[in-house]
């Protein structure tokens, strides 16, 4: 007997992103279940289907069904892409400016200034590519489906962890102001802490965050994952 979809009018733009149905990830194109009623449209279908395929690592995916979609707040994207551009040209300013102060006055500390702003500017650009990457990309924070849930964890598609709902032995929700934290618990993960964190931030679409953590845990439930207390 077939999974009953969830279904709920929902708004793209405002992360009410829900699938309903089967989606064909070679083609884009749904099949409507029964009583259903299809929120996404041809385009957006595709588009979920090109960064399905373009997972390179992990269990073959393209026969699942889509469940839950979880997509990223793109406000939040591209102003924290803006912010950290703005931080790395100052950085870069500063930098140059040490180098200057080294050549006026023969102070080596200007040179230790310019090096390590030299270094910050190269993890501040590391997480200002991710931020640009992703929202130009469009990619989701996660999709869940029929047997695995993909968590997109850079700008690059063929970079998502797949992993099996049989391998997560619990997971829990924190709601954090304008985020959810989902926490989940396995033999895959490596943290120290025994959880593998996938932040959902919605500073602009806050709202939409009850919804959300209820059809997470709608989802979790229909597979058998516990919620840790």
């Amino acid at each position: 007997m077939g999974k009953e979809a969830m279904s709920k009018k929902s708004n793209t733009s405002r992360g009410q992103n829900e699938l309903v149905g089967k989606v064909d990830l070679a083609s884009g194109s749904r099949t409507v279940a029964a009583g259903g009623k299809a929120t996404y449209s041809q385009r957006v279908d595709q588009k979920l289907a090109g960064d399905l395929l373009s997972v390179e690592h992990g269990p073959d995916i393209l026969d699942e069904e889509v469940e839950l979609v979880v997509e990223e707040d793109r406000k939040r994207l591209i102003l924290e892409a803006v912010v950290l551009l703005v931080l790395n040209l100052a950085l870069l300013f500063v930098a140059v400016g040490c180098v200057g102060a080294v050549q006026v006055s023969g102070n080596v500390l200007y040179l230790a200034g310019a090096l390590v702003a030299v270094a910050v500017v190269w993890f501040v650009s590391k997480r200002m590519g991710r931020f640009f990457g992703k929202y130009l990309r469009r990619l989701d924070a996660c999709v869940f489906l029929s047997r695995h849930v993909v968590i997109f964890e850079s700008s690059d598609p063929k970079d998502a962890l797949v992993v099996a709902y049989k391998d997560i032995k619990n997971y829990k929700s924190i709601r954090q102001g304008k985020a959810l934290r989902l926490l989940l618990a396995g033999n895959w993960v490596t943290h120290p802490s025994g959880f593998y964190f996938v932040d959902i931030n919605r500073p602009f679409i806050t709202d939409t965050l009850d919804e959300l953590e209820m059809r997470i845990a709608q989802v979790m439930r229909s597979h058998r994952v516990s919620e840790r207390n």
